[in-house]
């Protein structure tokens, strides 16, 4: 496999020969300019909720492919094959004896947000899952964090939260505030992800109160499709970001697609929004090709996630 992308300020060709992980690859292998930056969404897959057996959960998913052992160096070749700039992760649930000791010695730094009341306590050798936000910081500087818990429609706090940063780009000085989160799953909690929805809007509307002409890119896991009622919200939404699958949607057939052990479910349901009138979306990593997926569909023996990763590279218009 190799995925391969230019950019000049870095002075590198990001190149993988040997890779064990499932072919990908970019829409173009186009050049972009100084100031383009690469952002990485992506639902990890929280080792505490691997759990299988052959009625239940990744049923199909032979045993060893859903080890950590296993999983974790797949997830770290992915990233270090991509060399994002932002990477914004979901279902984390080793970031401190995982990504931190993997990622802060390549130049990122990073906060986490754990889910309150995480069922990855309910399995050993596994902290609370969360969200996560590394940014590469010989790129962008700090300017502010904000965490702040979901509530549902009834105004009770959930677990699920939204981690926000404002960061300055060193090229540009444009302010950006990226945001990760990653919304109630399941059917039955349509109006719940609504009002999470709601929530994440608020404190972004907030965050650009305070931090003017500050542009937008808002990634995560949201648990639903594009027809859903949250998104109708979003779209609505003053924050005024359009989703970037859009801009290939011919291209991005699903973003998770896993085995049950009475269901087969192919969805697209993580997203990146993103202000059009600060960016450009140049170029997207494609899905892998059907005929390479496995009949366990993921995760796999070449995949460590029931998700697939979403990479965009942006440029400023």
């Amino acid at each position: 496999m190799v995925i391969v992308c230019f950019y000049r300020h870095l002075n590198m060709e990001i190149q993988s020969n040997n890779s064990s992980f499932i072919k990908r690859i970019f829409l173009n292998e186009k050049t972009c300019n100084n100031a383009s930056f690469r952002v990485l969404q992506w639902n990890i897959l929280a080792q505490g909720l691997t759990y299988s057996t052959e009625t239940e959960n990744f049923c199909k998913v032979p045993p060893q492919f859903l080890e950590w052992d296993h999983r974790s160096k797949l997830i770290m070749e992915h990233i270090g094959t991509l060399n994002p700039h932002v990477i914004c992760l979901q279902e984390v649930d080793h970031f401190d004896d995982f990504f931190v000791p993997c990622l802060i010695p390549k130049g990122y730094r990073g906060f986490f947000a754990p889910k309150l009341d995480s069922p990855c306590f309910n399995f050993p050798n596994n902290g609370p899952d969360g969200v996560a936000l590394f940014y590469k910081s010989e790129r962008f500087l700090l300017k502010d964090l904000v965490i702040s818990y979901l509530n549902d429609g009834n105004g009770k706090e959930r677990k699920q939260a939204i981690l926000a940063c404002v960061l300055e780009d060193i090229i540009t000085c444009q302010c950006t505030i990226i945001a990760v989160t990653h919304l109630k799953a399941k059917d039955g909690f349509e109006m719940q992800r609504v009002a999470q929805a709601n929530d994440c809007i608020n404190v972004i509307e907030s965050m650009l109160n305070k931090h003017k002409n500050s542009s937008v890119i808002w990634c995560g896991d949201f648990n639903s499709e594009e027809n859903e009622e949250c998104h109708s919200r979003i779209k609505k939404a003053k924050i005024n970001v359009k989703n970037v699958l859009n801009e290939f949607s011919s291209k991005m057939s699903f973003t998770t697609w896993k085995r049950r052990p009475d269901s087969e479910k192919k969805q697209v349901i993580d997203f990146i929004f993103y202000s059009s009138e600060y960016f450009s979306p140049e170029n997207v990593l494609l899905p892998p090709d059907e005929v390479d997926i496995p009949t366990e569909r993921f995760p796999s023996f070449n995949h460590p996630s029931d998700h697939i990763s979403l990479c965009v590279d942006f440029s400023y218009v």
